[in-house]
């Protein structure tokens, strides 16, 4: 956030939002694929980030879309990730092909050392298909369970108030922290549609949008004048978290 210029200041509050958001498929498994996943996007978006204005693109370009390949083998969903590649290079680099045949590239190495692996050591090949074909169902929509009411819409509300505050006020004056909101808002509507078509099977349904809300409210509540209503809005994020967490638990 602080060392690529995602805010225009120091700002911890987005890491904090996205732990608290995180401890979901933790309470489910404590080495949930999702957890390792997102570490690789959070890499990978640290590359592609990296890339605006700098002279040597190449390597973290490559490294980049290979790392955002390999999340899809730890958790298949992040398959509609897979087109931010594309988008942070058309967002932050000028066309140079080179750097878009090494995104391809990056996009192939993983599935193509899986599939090796898989064949080395007599498994089915055909997994990588399977994984994606049962990580998707029919668009439904997201089941709630105990738990859930208070988190969701909590988040709701906070994200309401911070798309009223980035109309009303401009991003910054920095162009590459602009174009750094132009990435995760890119991110944040590719998954939309993954609230609908996948099951995430905890009380929070849009764990694939995690980052990008964690981004948007915690620039929000970092940014406000009011330190006051900051602290307040932590700690009640805070405090709905354990009681939906309570609740799941059937302790309340």
């Amino acid at each position: 956030m602080t060392s690529q210029e995602v805010s225009e200041k120091n700002n911890h509050v987005p890491a904090f939002l996205l732990g608290i958001f995180l401890c979901y498929p933790l309470s489910q498994n404590p080495l949930h694929p999702l957890l390792f996943a997102q570490l690789l996007v959070s890499v990978s978006l640290w590359y592609f980030v990296s890339v605006y204005k700098s002279d040597r693109a190449l390597s973290p370009v490559f490294n980049g879309a290979f790392c955002l390949s390999a999340t899809t083998i730890f958790y298949p969903p992040f398959i509609v990730f897979i087109v931010m590649c594309f988008i942070c290079l058309l967002i932050l680099r000028p066309f140079v092909l080179r750097e878009w045949i090494l995104v391809l590239i990056g996009i192939a190495l993983p599935y193509f050392f899986y599939i090796s692996l898989l064949f080395l050591f007599d498994k089915n090949i055909q997994n990588p298909t399977l994984n994606l074909a049962n990580s998707f169902h029919a668009p439904s929509i997201p089941t709630y369970i105990k738990g859930s009411f208070l988190i969701n819409l909590s988040l709701g509300i906070i994200a309401v108030f911070a798309l009223i505050f980035f109309l009303i006020k401009t991003v910054s004056n920095i162009i590459k922290t602009q174009k750094t909101f132009v990435v995760f808002m890119w991110i944040f509507l590719l998954s939309i549609p993954t609230w609908f078509i996948i099951s995430t099977g905890g009380a929070f349904s849009a764990l694939l949008s995690a980052m990008p809300l964690s981004v948007f409210c915690g620039i929000y509540i970092g940014n406000t004048k009011r330190r006051i209503l900051a602290e307040l809005l932590l700690w009640f994020l805070l405090s709905v978290f354990i009681v939906s967490m309570l609740q799941q638990s059937s302790i309340i």
